[in-house]
């Protein structure tokens, strides 16, 4: 659910959420004025991620009108409305847009819940050979590691294109005994801006052990991994 406020400073809608799961504390406006601020302290929740959430908490005065201090009061929360938005990463996630707050059996508070914006929908983008490298040689190092960071030579080629916005690369390199190679389908894809760039890749790569293909002629001495990536570029 969200917590905090919008800006009044025209800097976006979300810029001044917090989303969070079964918040023990939350100070939620839904239009950023102090009319309609409510602070909940204390919160005890059950049910939570079913369609209904229910807590117990305290509703703490937004101001001292009876020049005692700021009070504490009972009350009873109430959180529905599941509705699914998809992340960046193609997940999805359940957020909830309705709160009602019960202070008494005669003075119940509503309120719409703010939940993100999807994100735009990712689309192709031309995808060129020295990009397509630089983003297959950042997948090797992410998924190897040392084994590829301290490779003794290798290359990186990606000459063919399959698609406006994917290439075929060949993968060659070797560590000690070992010997790498194979071909990763990589594709490129834009969410909004170009700084928002994409990449999904497919993989098939080998593994030879040259010191046991020595000393066991005939013996499987290839592992091969198969796989897939998805990662901003």
């Amino acid at each position: 659910m969200s917590c905090g406020s919008p800006p009044t400073d025209g800097s976006g809608a979300a810029a001044g959420f917090d989303y969070r799961q079964h918040p023990s504390r939350c100070l939620y406006s839904e239009d950023g004025s102090a009319v309609k601020l409510i602070i909940l302290v204390g919160v005890r929740w059950t049910g939570w991620g079913g369609p209904q959430a229910r807590a117990s908490g305290w509703r703490v005065d937004t101001h001292d009108q009876d020049n005692n201090g700021f009070q504490r009061h009972p009350v009873e929360i109430v959180v529905s409305g599941l509705r699914p938005v998809m992340s960046d990463q193609g997940g999805r996630k359940l957020y909830y847009t309705r709160l009602r707050v019960h202070f008494s059996e005669d003075e119940v508070y509503v309120m719409r819940l703010h939940w993100p914006k999807p994100p735009p929908p990712l689309r192709k983008v031309p995808f060129y050979g020295r990009e397509a490298r630089v983003a297959v040689t950042r997948f090797l190092s992410r998924r190897y590691g040392g084994s590829w960071d301290y490779r003794n030579g290798g290359r990186v080629t990606c000459n063919r294109r399959i698609a406006f916005n994917a290439r075929k690369c060949k993968v060659e390199f070797q560590v000690g005994d070992s010997f790498w190679s194979g071909i990763v389908n990589i594709a490129a894809l834009q969410r909004g801006s170009f700084e928002n760039r994409w990449v999904r890749i497919r993989f098939r790569i080998h593994r030879l052990n040259e010191y046991c293909a020595d000393i066991s002629p005939g013996a499987n001495c290839v592992h091969t991994e198969r796989g897939g990536a998805h990662f901003q570029f």
